[in-house]
């Protein structure tokens, strides 16, 4: 970390996921808040408030809005909520159902994207309101979003479903994965799984590579160069996505780990239990 370290932020309330827009970086903590940092400064200059009420998990950033989430009444799905980014205030409350373990909340073709127990839901930002579900024929659990196209893992089927949101259809799945949860693009689509990070092609999901990992990975976050898997031991992998060999270990006295980003020309990355930010070169 020595060699790499640019800053080290203290957060505290477990800071967790992260998001980032052409001037903040945002961290969701377990404590409800979502706080704001400058990259000029490396300080935290704002700080949230959602008005949650209790554990949840969705931090994205799109339409000009902070998107984060609040658990609904009945503790087994969240609420997203939409902030203004510069006040805090809460522009809407949408009752959606989100599934609690959706980490980041991402945008595609004019919508921002939830994942349901009744499939994938778009969020109109025009209006608030939440198109029908998109059936994906497994039980989501995280996603990532480009153009027109989101890709969505499922923990419990072991699959990854790349979805045409625009023709509402799944255009391809990746199946046989064991526990696959996070995401990742790049060159491929990258996918932690429990037996180690999973390259799969863009378009088809055809399987290239299997690049071994920890068992207690969090996040992964890949630049042109680098793919970047956040753990415990060591807290950081950066990866080689031609060779798909780890080309490089950051290694912490903490003891946590959380999500890792690329962003502002650098690489963050939380141990939620430590309460720290760390920010790297990449």
């Amino acid at each position: 970390m020595a060699e790499r370290q640019r800053a080290e932020i203290a957060i505290t309330g477990n800071p967790d996921w992260l998001a980032s827009d052409d001037t903040s970086l945002y961290v969701k903590t377990d404590s409800g808040s979502v706080v704001v940092v400058d990259p000029a400064s490396n300080r935290v200059v704002r700080t949230l408030p959602t008005g949650a009420s209790g554990l949840c998990q969705g931090l994205g950033v799109a339409f000009g809005s902070v998107w984060t989430c609040s658990p609904d009444a009945s503790g087994a799905s969240d609420e997203v909520v939409r902030l203004n980014p510069r006040s805090g205030k809460v522009l809407a409350r949408l009752s959606v159902a989100k599934r609690p373990d959706q980490g980041h909340l991402e945008a595609a073709a004019g919508r921002l994207w939830v994942i349901t127990d009744a499939g994938l839901v778009g969020i109109d930002p025009a209006t608030n309101k939440s198109d029908p579900p998109l059936e994906l024929g497994v039980s989501g659990t995280a996603l990532v979003a480009e153009d027109d196209t989101v890709w969505v893992s499922s923990l419990a089927d072991g699959t990854v479903v790349q979805v045409d949101v625009t023709a509402r259809s799944v255009v391809a799945r990746a199946t046989g994965l064991d526990g696959p949860r996070e995401l990742a693009i790049g060159d491929q689509i990258w996918v932690l799984t429990r037996a180690g990070l999973v390259a799969l092609d863009r378009d088809g999901l055809r399987q290239t590579g299997v690049v071994p990992t920890g068992a207690t990975t969090c996040g992964v976050a890949a630049t042109p160069d680098a793919v970047w898997v956040s753990d415990t031991v060591p807290f950081l992998r950066q990866i080689d996505p031609a060779s798909r060999t780890v080309s490089e270990a950051v290694t912490t006295d903490t003891s946590s780990c959380g999500d890792v980003r690329a962003a502002h020309g650098s690489i963050w990355a939380t141990a939620s239990n430590d309460d720290v930010l760390y920010r790297l070169d990449p």
